[in-house]
């Protein structure tokens, strides 16, 4: 006879012992109505193991799509905006409020973007612009400076930390020289490599890479000691940077815009003043022709 692989049904009679009878007086109770339940679900459980297949694509499916719909789902990204309390400082917030503009045009593919204001100015421009906006905070004075970088420390560490936030970003203006004053978006995390850290996204120079990974390097102590000391520094760092810029550049727009301020009032002092020296002198000017001409009216009676 050829060998051949049982059938499904042979496969389940396996269950069922011909020995029907000696089964029912050696275990009564396995041949009772609950008995022959369990016998049959077990059948129909071995029937079954064929579809097991169907089952295992139709969850990979469901993965696919649960996948394919947390792609498509927008990435929260908050936006740190540095602008000024006050005015009288040129075109130092009209600048910021451009970079923003800019800034939501280029980057706004599958993000929700979140603002926190640091400084009247930019919270009234995003309100005005029906942006969200977690909070709004008043530009520091100097004497709060220390406290305002490590109240906004804490801020951005917590929301990307508690999965709030999947980037963080500063639009605030960068100082290059007194008379260079450019706002820029630089993404605080996920933390880059060094070279690329604070990346201006204007930028589109290609990200350097990461040193050589098969270098092994020697720590002392441990890697993650050093991260857990250096890296709470290393951020508040970086926001302290972001923050003392504005401020240096806050301060040198307005230096800027009062130094025209006076040379525009100083222009305007000697114009009206060249005008009035020219009214004055046609005003004596007709003075003059009238007391002349009266003159020689009496002379010639």
């Amino acid at each position: 006879r050829e060998s051949r692989s049982p059938t499904l049904s042979e496969k389940n009679v396996k269950f069922f012992p011909n020995t029907f009878g000696d089964e029912r007086q050696a275990h009564p109770e396995k041949c009772s109505r609950k008995g022959r339940a369990a016998k049959c679900s077990a059948h129909i459980i071995v029937g079954q193991r064929q579809s097991c297949p169907r089952l295992v694509l139709a969850h990979r499916r469901l993965q696919k799509e649960e996948d394919a719909k947390a792609k498509e789902r927008p990435r929260p990204v908050l936006v740190f905006l540095i602008t000024s309390d006050t005015g009288l400082c040129g075109s130092y917030n009209t600048n910021l409020m451009e970079r923003v503009s800019k800034f939501l045009k280029t980057e706004s593919k599958d993000r929700l973007f979140h603002f926190i204001a640091i400084g009247r100015n930019g919270a009234a421009y995003l309100k005005r612009n029906r942006l969200a906006v977690n909070e709004a905070l008043a530009a520091p004075k100097p004497q709060e400076i220390e406290s305002t970088i490590e109240q906004v420390t804490r801020i951005a560490v917590e929301e990307f930390k508690n999965g709030k936030a999947d980037e963080v970003f500063f639009i605030y203006t960068k100082v290059r020289s007194l008379a260079s004053l450019k706002p820029e978006a630089a993404r605080l995390f996920p933390i880059a490599h060094e070279a690329n850290r604070g990346q201006v996204l204007d930028n589109k120079k290609e990200p350097v890479p990461y040193l050589n990974p098969e270098v092994d390097y020697i720590l002392d102590p441990n890697l993650d000691e050093i991260l857990e000391l250096m890296l709470p520094e290393f951020i508040q760092a970086e926001i302290g940077q972001f923050i003392k810029n504005a401020l240096v550049a806050e301060q040198a727009s307005r230096m800027t815009a009062m130094h025209q301020a006076t040379e525009n009032a100083k222009e305007m002092i000697e114009s009206l003043t060249l005008m009035r020296n020219k009214a004055r002198q046609a005003s004596i000017t007709k003075e003059l022709l009238e007391v002349v001409s009266g003159s020689r009216a009496l002379q010639m009676k």
